[in-house]
């Protein structure tokens, strides 16, 4: 709705004026049916994800590293300032009425897909005594290269903490300077009545979310989609999962539901390949939707310019106990907008060359003749942040795989520059004149040509891996780029 309110004087009436049927931006959201997170947080600073850790226990962490909520560096300097990063703080607690069983135990995990913590980094437990109105030390970890996640349970039984307004809080100290020093914390459980070797979750669980429906894409043009929806569904859904029993679980009956605008479009049960799942032992969901005898393909009759999906996946198991029910249904939207995507959202890295006059093309592919109207970038912060650097956008043909001649590029004077945009993840558009859009056909190419040799990064998406479609050249001609991931570029019809 346009929201208009009158201002002058007499007048208190507020009125809503419906704006017509049509598509917004929007964004794909990954999430499990849970309690409202700030029911037990009172910040922000740690990132809330799904996709930055390795195998984790269950789907979803909280990231530490030295950028703050919206995503910029804690020290913006470039200078290699060292101290305290990320916070994650509950409300208080009341622990007046607990008996000497009160256990915290939680999974921590060094690196992931990010950013590897050194020695002097650290992870730290700290716990809030109310008489006193201060924080204690409790736990922590040093930093490490890339290993699993590793299990900590602690018992509470100093009288200083059991009182009604206890907290506690996760902090890590990294170099301030941007995405670096990854930690990640996943399965936080605090309760009465446990014990010491009360180690073992009972859960099945979702790992990941799903990579969508679309084969090649995350999300692409609905117009586009319309010219042969069959050719760009996925034949099978394919989703990660874990039973952290000691025991092995029967897996239960499994759906994948998808819906439009309140009307379901399809049903399909899992495919049971591993009825039966040892402990401790990863597992894949898989569920049949473009293959015989369902072939289900998204209606493209439902709307002319866009359409969302909202599929939902489960998974259950008829063994008893299971600690979390929640995680066992994860739920996201299948966008189908004005754009190709081959990310999934997350910069887990920063990609770029420190090459003065260097290139960076990224490959797509278009079925039929249409005019690209701009290009989403996502730029990772990395302090010092490189919004002073230019660099010309392009778009090339193609030329037997590698980007051929330059179709379009900016202006003479390199006037573009790295747009950051607040919250995580944001991305800048940068827009072609209304008079000199670029038309494509095939494949093609979109990047950039930089001034200077300083590095401008990219998002680079770890998750999903397009490295045969990534290319650089440093002035010796089109390599194809050795690192596996996507990059965070995306072209607008």
């Amino acid at each position: 709705y346009n929201v208009i309110i009158t201002v002058w004087a007499g007048t208190t009436d507020t009125t809503y004026e419906p704006i017509p049927d049509i598509c917004q931006d929007s964004m794909t959201l990954y999430f499990v049916a849970s309690i409202d997170p700030e029911a037990y947080w009172i910040d922000s600073y740690a990132y809330r994800n799904n996709h930055m850790a390795v195998d984790p226990p269950t789907i979803g962490v909280a990231t530490f590293d030295a950028v703050d909520e919206l995503g910029y560096p804690y020290d913006p300097s470039g200078l290699p300032t060292y101290g305290e990063a990320d916070f994650l703080t509950t409300k208080p607690i009341d622990l007046s009425n607990t008996t000497d069983s009160v256990y915290l135990s939680f999974f921590y995990e060094p690196q992931g897909l990010g950013d590897s913590p050194e020695g002097e980094d650290s992870l730290v437990l700290e716990f809030w005594a109310p008489d006193s109105a201060k924080w204690f030390w409790r736990w922590s970890a040093v930093g490490t290269m890339l290993d699993s996640f590793h299990y900590v349970h602690l018992p509470i039984v100093e009288p200083q903490y059991l009182d009604t307004a206890f907290k506690f809080r996760f902090k890590n100290y990294a170099t301030q300077s941007g995405m670096l020093d990854h930690w990640h914390v996943d399965y936080v459980f605090l309760d009465d009545l446990r014990f010491y070797d009360d180690t073992i979750m009972q859960d099945f669980a979702f790992q990941y979310p799903s990579r969508g429906l679309i084969e090649e894409y995350t999300s692409m043009p609905w117009k586009h989609f319309k010219w042969n929806p069959a050719s760009y569904m996925k034949t099978v859904d394919s989703v990660m999962a874990y039973n952290g029993s000691n025991d092995p679980k029967f897996i239960g009956p499994g759906r994948l539901t998808i819906d439009y605008q309140g009307a379901v479009q399809g049903d399909f049960p899992y495919t049971v390949t591993t009825p039966n799942v040892n402990g401790f032992s990863e597992f894949d969901m898989v569920y049949e939707v473009n293959s015989a005898p369902n072939n289900f393909v998204f209606n493209d009759a439902l709307h002319d310019t866009c359409a969302t999906f909202i599929v939902t996946e489960a998974l259950s198991t008829t063994t008893l106990p299971e600690l979390l029910t929640e995680n066992d249904t994860i739920r996201y939207q299948q966008d189908f907008m004005n754009y190709y995507a081959y990310d999934d959202g997350t910069a887990e890295q920063g990609y770029g060359i420190a090459v003065a006059g260097g290139m960076v093309a990224y490959q797509f592919e278009v079925a039929q003749q249409d005019t690209l109207g701009h290009i989403l970038m996502h730029w990772a912060p990395a302090a010092p942040l490189g919004s002073q650097e230019t660099f010309w956008l392009t778009v090339w043909d193609d030329n037997n795989g590698q980007p051929g001649n330059v179709i379009h590029q900016s202006d003479d004077l390199p006037y573009h520059k790295p747009t950051y945009v607040d919250g995580p993840n944001g991305f800048g558009a940068y827009f072609f004149d209304n008079d000199d859009k670029p038309i494509v056909n095939g494949t093609y190419y979109i990047g950039w040509v930089q001034q200077d040799d300083d590095i401008i990064n990219i998002g680079f998406d770890r998750n999903t891996n397009r490295q045969d479609r990534i290319f650089f050249n440093a002035g010796t001609g089109w390599i194809n780029t050795s690192f596996e991931g996507a990059l965070m570029m995306r072209p607008v019809f």
